[in-house]
């Protein structure tokens, strides 16, 4: 799965699965936004994934 000039929105991506689609996105070339409540998982996230990805605190329930 190529996703080069793609976008990518993971809710629930600061940790777990969504941490893990997050990664996969990237790895295939695509823009990522993760979305989660914990800003600090969110800056963590962002860490692990060496910065590539945008991050919005965010409850969507």
């Amino acid at each position: 799965m190529r996703l080069h000039n793609k976008r990518a929105l993971v809710t629930g991506g600061s940790d777990g699965i969504g941490l893990a689609i997050a990664e996969a996105f990237l790895h295939e070339g695509a823009d990522v936004l993760i979305v989660g409540r914990d800003t600090k998982k969110l800056d963590d996230a962002r860490k692990q994934l060496g910065g590539a990805i945008e991050t919005l605190s965010a409850d969507l329930a």
